[in-house]
């Protein structure tokens, strides 16, 4: 029935350059947020799964309007206002602050990310940052890492002493890739993760129902080139945490276990 579809549309905006104070460019619309490293579009990645801080840590998408600059040639910033987390619509009519920096250096390219504002029905601030490194090591070998920080004001709840606290998380991934040789890259990326207030992964904010919060995961994978617009992903991961819900439930395999192994792959043609 029509109530169970919609027009899913992941980005619509209009992008514009114009000559005015040495060249800013403009970006109007629903865009993909630029504080993960990781894109929501599958073909962008390395890995076919995604790290937990670009799942539960970090927006996917804006709706707004973003100014950036060309400082140099080596620096870039960018400054906007938009309408929160991953909308069309804001639940309480409040704008939000997005602005970002860019440093490319003989190091890597460096790139600090920020989106602030009251972003819930009950204006309640929400913060993310996140800082992010891309380094070519060698001609075959790349390193890139990102570490996320987020806060939600009163997003933890305290039953028993009746009062709300911060909602936190925070965490740090690795990216480890190696180009083999023209047919075959191998990729390693290892995350940590801290869901402080378990606000984000397990969803239940409240105090007194659970304990843990920390999620360690590692995945090896690798980009099989076999043919030209065929690209074949296989992965192996890891998955650990040490977060109880409720004196029993665990994050994964139905709330039973700690840990979990997950085995897959998937085949991309472009044309």
């Amino acid at each position: 029935s029509a109530a169970l579809y919609g027009l899913a549309m992941p980005q619509f905006y209009l992008d514009a350059n114009l000559p005015i104070a040495g060249g800013l460019g403009i970006k109007a619309g629903h865009f993909y947020s630029p504080l993960s490293g990781e894109s929501v579009m599958s073909s962008s990645n390395f890995f076919s799964s995604h790290s937990l801080g670009m799942l539960f840590g970090t927006p996917r998408t804006h709706t707004g309007l973003v100014v950036s600059k060309q400082l140099d040639a080596a620096s870039s910033f960018q400054l906007g206002l938009t309408r929160g987390w991953d909308n069309l619509t804001d639940d309480n009519n409040q704008l939000s602050l997005l602005a970002g920096v860019q440093q490319n250096t003989e190091y890597g390219h460096f790139e600090f990310n920020v989106h602030a504002g009251d972003d819930t029905a009950t204006s309640d601030r929400l913060t993310i940052m996140t800082l992010r490194l891309e380094r070519e090591i060698s001609h075959r070998f790349g390193y890139g890492a990102q570490a996320t920080f987020g806060i939600a004001e009163n997003g933890l709840s305290n039953v028993s002493a009746g009062t709300f606290q911060p909602a936190k998380w925070y965490g740090v991934a690795h990216y480890f890739i190696y180009d083999i040789n023209d047919k075959i890259d191998a990729g390693l990326r290892v995350e940590w993760f801290h869901d402080e207030s378990n606000s984000r992964i397990m969803g239940v904010p409240i105090q007194d129902l659970y304990e843990g919060g920390q999620y360690v995961n590692i995945t090896l994978g690798a980009n099989i080139h076999a043919s030209k617009g065929f690209l074949i992903r296989p992965e192996l991961r890891w998955d650990w945490s040490d977060t109880i819900v409720n004196g029993a439930q665990r994050p994964f395999v139905d709330f039973s276990k700690d840990s979990q192994i997950t085995l897959s792959f998937d085949i991309i043609h472009e044309f």
